[in-house]
């Protein structure tokens, strides 16, 4: 029934509060899932590499599977490069890690301001609709008539801003988690 409350803006409302719980879901997971960086780990391997025992290096990077790993792995595979070709190599994959963390958050972003104008247009609609029963009511006109269809017309915006406002938090909170974990991870790679 809130639904059929909201008008015409009801599904598109709907629409954009599915995909955004859809995006920060997925977004958890993801962070979640992303193994962090075991600064430990790192310090261990630091005396092996400094001591030139590779293999004992690639052993232990080869058992771990989180991300200072990979990137461990993948210096240590072009270590006969020069350190400028090092330099952009590791460059790139930080650019394309970057990438795999900041996924979808355009699309939260765009769901976020959408959500709010749709919410305005649905209020716009609805009083265009309330104002439309008050012409064609015949004989005084109450309080309650105009109250009536101006609560429906605001209850759009609440939608929107209520879809809008996690929405915008996900996406900024996302960006923040994502950079602070994206160099944290340069850093202990520069250490390396």
């Amino acid at each position: 029934s809130w639904l059929e409350q909201l008008g015409p803006m009801g599904y598109p409302l709907l629409v954009c509060s599915v995909i955004a719980l859809g995006l920060i879901v997925e977004r958890t997971l993801y962070y979640c899932g992303s193994r962090r960086v075991p600064a430990s780990a790192n310090r261990q391997l630091v005396p092996l590499l400094l001591e030139s025992q590779l293999e004992n290096a690639r052993e232990s990077l080869v058992r771990r599977r989180d991300m200072a790993a990979e990137g461990a792995r993948l210096l240590l595979s072009h270590r006969q490069q020069p350190k400028a070709v090092r330099d952009a190599l590791l460059e790139h994959w930080l650019t394309t890690l970057r990438r795999r963390y900041f996924a979808h958050l355009k699309f939260l972003t765009l769901v976020a301001v959408l959500s709010p104008l749709l919410g305005l247009l649905g209020t716009v609609l609805g009083i265009i609709e309330a104002f439309r029963a008050i012409a064609e009511h015949t004989g005084p006109v109450h309080p309650a008539l105009l109250a009536d269809g101006l609560w429906q017309a605001m209850y759009t915006t609440a939608a929107g801003l209520i879809i809008a406002l996690p929405a915008l938090a996900a996406a900024h909170g996302f960006r923040i988690w994502g950079t602070a974990r994206i160099e944290r991870l340069a850093d202990q790679l520069n250490r390396l």
